[in-house]
């Protein structure tokens, strides 16, 4: 592991929290990631976990005292919670039907066309209505939810598995490999190839 990573991680896990400006997005998001997917794997679960609690809230993070809190979460929980019901809400309130409907597409179909306006036609609304509905109860708009999952899912494959970056971003749903790759490194802020390099097995 090279020293930088080394210290990052040791800055993660204890250290004086004197450096709480704004980050450095490399480094330090690598050791966050490498500690949190090396604790996933101890803890044993499914041998294709999803990480949506390990990628999503680091978007929103940007001083090292704020990661650390994440990572120390992330160590006390694990990976609880990533395969909640799909009508719980992040407070633990039930969803609208409608919202619990898109989760559930999502969840299941997030590899296949997936739109506001065709799944608003099954419901018989009006597609603005239906996004600013699953805004209003998720604080996330769909398509980057539907965007979360797939990242999510691709992550488990290009961390479990030892098929090709296109192939993966296809069975996904991204059938533009560029477009999977600039999606990816949105999300995850490393390419699927980096990614595979820092953290396959």
């Amino acid at each position: 592991m090279p020293a930088s990573s080394r210290s990052w991680e040791e800055a993660l896990l204890g250290g004086p929290p004197e450096a709480a400006g704004l980050l450095p997005r490399r480094e330090p998001m690598n050791a966050a990631v490498r500690i949190m997917v090396e604790a996933a794997r101890e803890a044993g679960g499914p041998a294709e976990p999803d990480y949506a609690e390990l990628y999503a809230p680091l978007q929103r993070i940007f001083t090292l005292e704020r990661l650390r809190e994440h990572v120390r979460e992330f160590l006390r929980h694990g990976t609880r919670g990533s395969a909640a019901d799909p009508a719980a809400g992040a407070d633990g309130h039930a969803h609208s039907v409608h919202v619990a409907f898109l989760l559930e597409q999502i969840r299941d179909h997030y590899a296949e066309e997936l739109s506001l306006k065709t799944l608003s036609q099954r419901l018989d609304l009006h597609p603005n209505y239906l996004g600013q509905l699953f805004q209003q109860e998720t604080g996330s708009n769909f398509s980057e939810a539907l965007n979360r999952r797939r990242i999510e899912r691709a992550t488990a494959l290009l961390l479990h598995t030892d098929r090709r970056t296109a192939e993966i971003g296809a069975e996904v749903g991204y059938l533009d490999n560029s477009y999977f790759y600039r999606q990816f490194k949105k999300y995850t802020g490393v390419s699927p190839t980096e990614l595979r390099q820092m953290y396959g097995s």
